[in-house]
């Protein structure tokens, strides 16, 4: 699941997790996301979504 998958990254919290699920659902949608989506996400700095990036990059 997307949610225990996130687990993987660090400094991704609680909150942060919760987000990102509620923005994108999965981990197909959130790999299919523009970077420009995921770095608008609420709660999210620049360096959690480059960590976000470099996670799905190795997906």
């Amino acid at each position: 699941t997307l949610a225990s998958s996130l687990d993987a990254i660090a400094g991704i919290g609680p909150m942060k997790k919760k987000n990102i699920l509620k923005k994108f659902g999965s981990v197909k949608r959130l790999k299919a996301a523009p970077a420009e989506e995921i770095y608008a996400t609420p709660g999210l700095s620049a360096k959690d979504v480059q960590r976000i990036l470099k996670w799905l990059e190795r997906l």
